[in-house]
């Protein structure tokens, strides 16, 4: 990435801002404001990706991820099982079309291109933080979700957190390679992390975030500078305890202790939705209408689980789960086998954190995760292999 080399920003700047430009479209605009813009995102991604695949050709380490994936979408849609509710063809189209994009990201051939790519992906939630700020002023445009209370910048505050779950990963990254902590980017990015309010992705990003005290520069910073961190220290202890203070207030299932938003009590309904044993599930996108008008514990609020594996399983089946996950994994040893040793250790912690994360969120069904989780694979998987060779 070129984030602190200006020169190189200089010389490619016309990259980094078309794929600033092309990436603020397909995450920086949020549906809370115009209903159709995930369907628009999901078109201008594909968009986007087809001229890239004409333009630079197809990689073909991950083209059978691709192929698995469809054959299993397609497979289990035809064999479905189970269902849900009023299940039409439009709804699995939209539903696949949002998982699409990770795979075709993915068997892009972007060469050097990546290196602006990834640089834009660092750069875009201070856009969107700088033009929300600039829209709040001008128009009255909300910084905070009414019906969360949380700092989202005009986006969903789950869907911030995620984008800035990812840029600090990516930055960890980059100070372990270069042995340099990019410390300010880190900062900056955690403590906006931090105002989202989302605890899912800060538990994933602290578990790389622990192989940056093996970087010398950051020893040396913390000996030599413990002033200049405890408030850094003071202000992430504030809003930490913040966060746990969310998760101790009694929430949709009325219980005081420690809780998961209600998510545990949406796991149980989804999974009660289920008729016996689902092998082929009910199709992609089958159960985003299940709590569409359920008001006991304010379960409209969970279009779906919060859970991958459980939505999943529902949509495809315990045979579409298992394969889909399989595959997934076998993306992630793609990454990992051509990897040096210091990044094994980062992506071990990485993938520890994200399948976490995929418990307890939609990692799946959200283009703020999906897009930047197959760009930073594939940068990591160019990155690496360069090296190598």
């Amino acid at each position: 990435m070129y984030i602190d080399k200006l020169k190189l920003i200089v010389k490619y700047k016309s990259n980094i801002l078309i794929s600033m430009l092309s990436l603020f479209v397909m995450l920086g605009v949020s549906d809370l404001y115009l209903e159709s813009m995930p369907g628009i995102q999901k078109a201008f991604v594909l968009i986007v990706s087809l001229i890239f695949i004409l333009y630079k050709g197809i990689d073909r380490v991950f083209f059978p991820n691709l192929t698995v994936f469809l054959f299993v979408a397609l497979f289990c849609y035809v064999l479905k099982d189970q269902v849900y509710s009023d299940y039409k063809a439009i709804t699995f189209i939209k539903a696949f079309l949002g998982l699409l994009p990770f795979y075709i990201i993915l068997i892009i051939r972007f060469n050097q291109n990546v290196y602006s790519i990834l640089t834009s992906l660092v750069f875009l939630p201070f856009l969107i933080i700088l033009l929300s700020f600039v829209f709040s002023y001008i128009i009255g445009f909300p910084l905070i979700n009414e019906t969360q209370g949380r700092y989202g910048a005009g986006l969903n505050s789950a869907h911030l957190a995620f984008l800035m779950y990812f840029v600090i990963v990516l930055l960890i990254y980059e100070s372990i390679i270069s042995k340099s902590i990019k410390l300010e980017f880190i900062l900056i990015s955690l403590f906006v992390l931090l105002l989202t309010g989302s605890r899912g992705p800060l538990i994933a990003v602290f578990l790389p975030m622990i192989l940056l005290f093996y970087i010398p520069k950051t020893q040396f910073l913390i000996k030599r500078s413990l002033l200049y961190f405890l408030p850094i220290i003071m202000v992430l202890i504030y809003f930490i305890s913040k966060i746990i203070d969310r998760s101790n207030q009694i929430t949709i299932n009325n219980d005081a202790g420690f809780n998961l938003s209600g998510r545990e009590i949406a796991w149980e309904f989804f999974l009660s939705q289920v008729d016996g044993i689902s092998l082929f599930g009910g199709g992609l996108g089958s159960i985003v209408n299940l709590t569409k008008d359920v008001t006991e514990f304010n379960l409209f609020y969970f279009p779906v689980p919060h859970n991958e594996f459980i939505r999943f399983y529902m949509e495809i089946g315990l045979f579409g789960v298992v394969i889909f996950f399989i595959n997934f994994i076998i993306i992630l040893y793609k990454v990992y086998s051509v990897s040096s040793d210091i990044t094994k250790r980062f992506l071990f912690m990485f993938y520890l954190g994200f399948i976490m994360l995929t418990f307890f969120d939609n990692t799946f069904s959200t283009l703020q995760s999906v897009i930047p989780l197959a760009l930073i694979l594939k940068y990591i998987h160019y990155n690496e292999f360069l090296f190598k060779s």
